[in-house]
């Protein structure tokens, strides 16, 4: 895949993500106030766009490092499995 290629499937991965909309609406309509001004909207888009851009830069070149991505390997396994564990204790403190 071309550069070009890789990044917009990242970003269209990103994007169609219901998850983030959904936390960045719930954080937009709790913290803002109702008639925020134009610019307060502007710059608080603007903040979220950078931070998220900086840390996506930052993963990305921390996985690219040969010594990082064997580690992540190693570990992979142990990682899924207590991330599993967590969410099926939180579904069973929801039900």
């Amino acid at each position: 895949m071309s550069l070009f290629s890789k990044w917009k499937q990242g970003l269209l991965t990103d994007l169609s993500n219901p998850k983030a909309a959904v936390f960045f609406t719930s954080l937009f309509v709790t913290l803002l106030p109702a008639q925020a001004p134009w610019w307060v909207l502007i710059a608080t888009v603007s903040i979220i766009v950078l931070v998220e851009f900086c840390w996506y830069c930052l993963v990305s070149y921390f996985m690219s490092l040969k010594q990082v991505t064997q580690a992540y390997e190693r570990i992979k396994k142990w990682i899924d499995y207590l991330t599993g564990g967590a969410l099926v204790l939180f579904a069973g403190r929801l039900i």
